[in-house]
């Protein structure tokens, strides 16, 4: 560590000096020009027991002097603030995980609290939140289907292949009929209720556990988000079911 002076360090503006000698605890480190404090490892501990001994003793004039501090140096405060949490990153966050595990009881409690006192604030910002998130992904889904239109058709493709070959070899006038007024029963909600209504299948035909048939009695007129949200999932194949997913 280069030698200089407290007065030279004062000169070019530095905040600390290093001699080289010992001090009377006989750590040899720098020390701060701003009242020759030494920050070796003894010198240190003394004066952070002496300010632990000092808050115990009047708790509120301690934070009282450290609010003021803050008041008076919000910039430096914010920025030593920054620096330490950017160095301890890993530290921080086994802090955290050991407080949440002692208060789990309390934070569990709060969080209740603070739902039921403000649970309709809370569900109409989610439901904001949930409309705008289904308008983003409307939109990007759009941009998406209009840059890859090969993709599209080849998914169509492989929707009218998979109700081809799940097909009934008993399939009618009904089935065709069936399928007809569903079509119809789309157009009419799509006009009448709003949002974009499908036909779909109750067993899928492409389910991993067990494939539907492509008849009368396997169709219903749902809408867009909840079949996107069904997939090809067994689940929804009970007549009305789907209502139980409108928000």
């Amino acid at each position: 560590m280069e030698l200089i002076s407290r007065k030279d360090a004062m000169s070019l503006g530095l905040p600390m000096y290093f001699t080289g000698k010992p001090c009377i605890r006989g750590g040899v480190a720098e020390r701060r020009v701003n009242g020759k404090a030494c920050t070796c490892p003894a010198c240190m501990d003394l004066r952070s027991d002496k300010a632990t001994a000092k808050y115990r003793e009047d708790p509120a004039a301690g934070i009282a002097k450290a609010l003021d501090y803050q008041r008076r140096n919000p910039e430096r405060v914010k920025e030593k603030s920054k620096e330490w949490r950017d160095a301890n990153v890993e530290h921080r966050a086994n802090l955290k995980s050991a407080w949440y595990l002692k208060n789990r009881e309390a934070e569990l409690q709060k969080v209740k609290d603070h739902y039921l006192h403000n649970r309709e604030a809370i569900l109409q910002k989610k439901s904001h939140r949930d409309l705008q998130g289904r308008k983003l992904l409307s939109e990007k889904q759009k941009a998406w289907r209009q840059k890859n239109p090969h993709v599209m058709i080849l998914h169509y493709y492989k929707r009218k292949l998979a109700e081809l070959e799940r097909m009934p070899g008993w399939f009618g006038e009904l089935d065709a009929f069936v399928i007809s007024e569903a079509r119809h029963l789309c157009k009419l909600r799509n006009l009448h209720v709003g949002g974009r209504w499908v036909i779909d299948h109750c067993i899928p035909l492409l389910g991993r556990e067990v494939s539907g048939l492509h008849c009368w009695n396997n169709l219903q007129v749902i809408p867009s988000d909840i079949n996107s949200k069904k997939h090809n999932r067994l689940m929804l194949t009970e007549p009305f079911e789907w209502m139980s997913l409108l928000h």
